[in-house]
């Protein structure tokens, strides 16, 4: 039977050193977030993932060449159209070899295996959305876009697991910093699980309550 709706069935984050990479404001939100899921009867445990940076190397691997094969047969021409960071992003997959790929979704094989241990014990993985807030939007980026291929990383680090494994995922915002940017924690669960993310998520909007609408707001519900 599942538990009564007051509670939560236990669950784990990725890891704690995990869980700490990411700016102190963001740090400090998402823990109480975890503060607040254990006190409506979650229970939080710390847990590990092996091979974090091959995770990282295959991801990369396999989304730059799924992006590479899409843009074919008509790569020049999208090409020419794309902003500088992409180019980059699309040359760095050109030199991938069909080895590599095949590598990549042997990590990819190893990590859902890994995942399908710690869902044995657990319900749920909890991480921020991001390691940072969103970026300053420069002058020049309306102009030519933005290329920044460190803050793209630190945007995408938590993602990155559940984009490679299928694992089902959901965002929801926890707070906001200094500066009035929100931030975000993710809850991950097992393959198609996501009625628990459902559930988990609506005690997140609670704990969030009543938040002041940004400057520019569009209802698209109402």
């Amino acid at each position: 039977m599942p538990p009564p709706d007051s509670q939560l069935p236990g669950f784990g984050n990725v890891g704690r050193l995990t869980f700490k990479a990411c700016d102190p404001e963001i740090l400090s939100a998402c823990k109480k977030a975890v503060d607040f899921l254990e006190s409506v009867g979650a229970s939080v445990v710390d847990v590990s993932l092996p091979e974090v940076e091959e995770i990282r190397v295959a991801h990369v691997i396999c989304i730059l060449s799924e992006m590479r094969d899409f843009l074919q047969p008509d790569f020049s021409n999208h090409f020419q159209q794309m902003n500088l960071e992409t180019r980059m992003n699309l040359a760095i997959a050109s030199q991938f070899t069909a080895l590599d790929y095949i590598k990549a979704n042997r990590q990819r094989s190893r990590t859902m295996a890994f995942l399908k241990e710690t869902f044995a014990s657990v319900d749920c993985l909890l991480t921020p959305g991001t390691a940072c807030p969103a970026p300053s939007i420069q002058d020049s980026d309306l102009l030519t876009g933005c290329s920044d291929a460190q803050t793209t990383l630190r945007t995408m680090r938590f993602m990155q697991l559940a984009n490679l494994t299928g694992i089902p995922a959901i965002v929801l915002p926890v707070g906001y910093t200094a500066s009035g940017l929100p931030i975000s924690f993710q809850i991950m669960a097992k393959w198609w699980d996501e009625a628990l993310l459902l559930r988990v998520g609506l005690k997140l909007e609670r704990f969030r309550g009543v938040t002041p609408k940004p400057a520019i707001y569009y209802d698209v519900l109402g």
